[in-house]
């Protein structure tokens, strides 16, 4: 009982304490690049991909979680050797992504199978889990983490609340992070989309680069034209606009697992 106790003092000391003061004319900052993924993930900062649904924005997370994954320029150009990448999903399931992962590797014939990109499947609010979350990215030795979608894991689609409480667990973890979000609309529904992740304008302000994805697909088009656009970045000027085209050249089997 007293060992409890004192592990319960000494917790509750350190969480109101927090970090030390550090004398930033003394601080010798670790060098490294200011990009993990260049122009998208900057080194130690949250970014944000949002879209429409159906705009191709998880696949493009995706695309960049195996680019920063196997140092290979597929979507952004690392930066950094290879990471571990943590994947955390709300909104489909293991399934999709490792059909959609073998796509992409379909793409690229050379590219080894073996990329450190780990799933795991999200139903509590990601504040809720960060604990076990933290505990598994020291075992698995995670340097990048994917969150899709934001809204899901704040617990609050459009709350300031929740959208505080995912930032805060997200900044425990002291790594590069990429949100999945959607995109903002107008109250009324008419007028033009917003150039803003949906909900809260907290979202823009904490995060540190944000990417819109829009695309342009006719019916029955097997090509899918995706263009990423920066609408802010704190560290730096806006980057250009990136364009992709995504070409789907066989359909999926009825069933999951056939290549």
């Amino acid at each position: 009982a007293g060992v409890l106790e004192q592990i319960c003092f000494l917790t509750v000391r350190t969480w109101r304490d927090g970090d030390p003061i550090i004398d930033l004319r003394t601080h010798q900052p670790k060098k490294h690049p200011r990009w993990i993924l260049e122009p998208f993930i900057e080194h130690g900062e949250p970014s944000i991909l949002f879209a429409d649904g159906g705009s191709g924005k998880s696949f493009c997370a995706l695309a960049m979680a195996l680019s920063i994954a196997t140092y290979r320029p597929i979507l952004g150009t690392p930066r950094v050797p290879p990471m571990n990448v943590l994947y955390c999903d709300w909104e489909t399931n293991v399934d999709t992504h490792w059909q959609r992962l073998n796509s992409l590797y379909a793409a690229y014939p050379d590219l080894s199978r073996d990329a450190p990109i780990f799933y795991r499947r999200e139903v509590a609010p990601f504040a809720d889990s960060i604990n076990v979350l933290r505990r598994e990215i020291a075992r698995l030795e995670i340097g990048f983490v994917v969150i899709d979608s934001v809204g899901r894991a704040s617990g609050q689609v459009d709350g300031t609340e929740g959208a505080e409480r995912m930032w805060a667990a997200a900044r425990s973890m002291n790594l590069p992070w990429l949100g999945v979000d959607h995109v903002s609309r107008p109250k009324d529904g008419d007028g033009p989309v917003k150039h803003d992740p949906y909900g809260t304008v907290f979202k823009k302000n904490w995060t540190r680069i944000t990417w819109g994805v829009e695309k342009a697909q006719a019916e029955g088009e097997d090509q899918l034209h995706v263009a990423l656009i920066n609408h802010k970045a704190n560290n730096g000027r806006l980057q250009p606009r990136q364009g992709y085209c995504i070409s789907f050249e066989n359909e999926w089997d009825e069933e999951y697992g056939d290549e």
